[in-house]
């Protein structure tokens, strides 16, 4: 019953080393890791080659891909001689680490390890020193210079970043115990809180950490589920337990109406649940509860219209459709097109999707009246293919050479409309009467 999990994912240590800039760069003090620009690693049974430019290049901060990466000028330049200068020293081993001199970084590390002042270069350098360690498979001693990142770091964004990392190492080690205490820890910390993106991505990716522990160890997630329904027995309203045994159901692949419960519940705990109402219109849709699906994602284009309310209209139609009601569903595409950020072209998605090809031709007719440029060249080879589609060879061959009038010197477009006349006539038979 337990599917199988894909979860083994690289660590990208160049996150680490988007928090170790010096002042004066960008740095995760002033901002915290944005959910989809990180992806730690949980540890595969072999770990993947590291390149050291992919290693040490230093990166923006991750919840500021645009922040500004290169140093600021310093007001007194820094002496070469001079070992003591924190910034300096880790700034060397950072290059030294780029072009693979992995001795020579280590040494720079050790010295500015020593010259930490605070808990803040304490954290950058422990954490820098477990990265080039983990590289070298020093998996001991990268374990416990990420120990030290650890607890040197007040950071919150920081500490979970860093945990979940050497849960990475723990799982490579054979330390899978440890690993799970880690990204149980991690999970927990961060299951139901919204006001941090850092809190989505550190539960998104501690849940994965764990998924790649329990797959090989399916009686741990049989425990966790168990462990999940007693906690929600005793506290039905407990918003993060509910959450943490919805992931847990979907995890075991669990009949979709038992899993349905539990985001009923959370959505009457908290109607504008963003999450619960899409798991929630995808559990009715595999249970063919169409009626309930629709609602659903009506609620969701209701409650966050320009975000994931966005592919509720075209949803909507769908499940329309998939329940038999093609009428409803033209009728509801008509009338809310507009509605979708693709506007007129979701209805001409649509109207495909629906078998409804001649519809489809017209909306990207009217569509390239309005256009100019190679979008119209576009939309009307488009309606060309439509126009082949339906055997209505003359339509098509009036479109493709209306474009091919227009498109003058746009070559990617002329050599599309050639192919398209060339398909044409070789399916009328006609392939000797082409003249291009």
């Amino acid at each position: 019953m337990l599917r199988q999990l894909q979860t083994p994912f690289l660590l990208n240590t160049a996150l680490i080393f988007a928090f170790l800039l010096p002042r004066g760069m960008a740095s995760a003090e002033d901002s915290a890791p944005d959910a989809a620009a990180s992806v730690p690693k949980a540890a595969p049974t072999t770990p993947a080659p590291k390149t050291p430019a992919a290693i040490t290049t230093p990166t923006a901060s991750v919840a500021n891909p645009k922040a500004e990466t290169q140093p600021q000028p310093r007001e007194v330049p820094a002496d070469i001689r001079d070992m003591t200068n924190f910034n300096y020293v880790l700034d060397m081993a950072q290059v030294h680490l780029r072009y693979g001199a992995l001795e020579r970084a280590e040494e720079l590390l050790r010295k500015a390890q020593t010259n930490a002042k605070n808990d803040e270069e304490k954290s950058r350098v422990n954490a820098s020193l477990g990265s080039l360690l983990e590289q070298k498979q020093d998996l001991k001693g990268a374990a416990s210079a990420y120990e030290a990142a650890i607890g040197a770091t007040q950071n919150e964004a920081l500490r979970a970043q860093f945990s979940i990392v050497l849960a990475g190492v723990y799982t490579q080690q054979g330390e899978s115990e440890k690993a799970e205490k880690i990204y149980r820890e991690t999970y927990k910390g961060a299951l139901g809180s919204k006001s941090m993106p850092e809190n989505a991505w550190a539960k998104n990716v501690a849940w994965q950490g764990l998924m790649g522990v329990w797959q090989k160890q399916p009686a741990k997630l049989e425990q966790a589920v168990a462990e999940a329904e007693d906690t929600v027995a005793k506290d039905p309203k407990d918003k993060a337990a509910l959450e943490h045994l919805g992931e847990l159901y979907v995890a075991m692949k669990s009949p979709p109406a038992k899993t349905a419960t539990v985001y009923e519940k959370l959505l009457e705990l908290n109607p504008a649940d963003l999450n619960a109402q899409s798991r929630l219109s995808n559990l009715y849709r595999e249970s063919k509860q169409y009626e309930k699906a629709i609602a659903v994602q009506k609620m969701l284009l209701a409650t966050d219209p320009k975000g994931l309310g966005q592919s509720a209209v075209y949803q909507v139609a769908q499940l329309l459709l998939e329940s038999s009601k093609k009428d409803d569903a033209v009728a509801w595409m008509k009338e809310h097109a507009n509605d979708s950020p693709s506007g007129t072209s979701s209805l001409e998605m649509f109207y495909e999707q629906a078998g409804m090809p001649a519809e489809a031709e017209d909306v990207l007719l009217t569509q390239a009246e309005q256009a100019t440029g190679p979008q119209k060249s576009e939309l009307l080879l488009r309606a060309a293919d439509l126009a082949r589609q339906r055997k209505e060879y003359k339509k098509a061959e009036e479109r493709i050479r209306a474009v091919l009038k227009d498109a003058k010197d746009d070559k990617p477009i002329l050599t599309r409309a050639n192919t398209m006349l060339i398909r044409l006539f070789e399916e009328q038979g006609r392939i000797g009467e082409l003249k291009l």
